[in-house]
């Protein structure tokens, strides 16, 4: 089975609201590599009623994102696509990552700190461009005092509704056609 590396940003990293999928072994395989910046700017914001982080496909625009960087199975890329709505909402993608801490010693891979590695990461493409104007941020975490808490997808339902209204995401994200 290929195992991926893949670049969290959001609520995927460690102590944050989702980190717990990464956590169980039922969703697949996850282990920390280290953590990351991008190698290219990119606006990261927090927006949506439910105030979830976005990266926007805008390189060369924003900050170096900082991140984690993790060895992922196919079993748990299919539980994080999900979570990130790919591809509709977000759209998985890869990027190079700079390496700015390792976490996990692994002779498989014999990683360095400023090593650049191509990871994916979950982008949002053709983004309602009003975004652009949100606070952009170098590091998303939803304890800061700025930001309001992140609120977790089965807090987001009425009941006999579906927990998370992509429709309504889409709307609000991405640029209309």
């Amino acid at each position: 089975m290929d195992l991926l590396l893949i670049f969290v940003y959001g609520t995927l990293q460690t102590d944050e609201p989702n980190h717990y999928l990464l956590l169980d072994p039922k969703n697949g395989k996850a282990k920390l590599i280290g953590k990351g910046s991008t190698t290219s700017r990119y606006p990261l914001i927090v927006s949506s009623d439910y105030n979830i982080p976005f990266m926007l496909d805008k390189p060369g625009h924003g900050n170096l994102i900082e991140g984690e960087i993790y060895r992922i199975d196919e079993k748990m890329l299919q539980v994080l696509d999900e979570l990130e709505g790919h591809p509709k909402f977000y759209t998985r993608t890869p990027i190079d990552i700079t390496i700015t801490e390792l976490g996990y010693c692994d002779t498989e891979l014999p990683y360095s700190v400023q090593d650049v590695i191509q990871c994916n990461t979950y982008i949002i493409k053709n983004f309602n461009t009003d975004l652009i104007n949100n606070e952009l941020l170098t590091h998303y975490t939803s304890y800061h005092p700025k930001i309001q808490p992140y609120i977790l997808h089965k807090e987001r339902s009425n009941p006999g509704q579906p927990e998370v209204n992509y429709e309504d995401l889409v709307k609000h994200v991405h640029q209309s056609d």
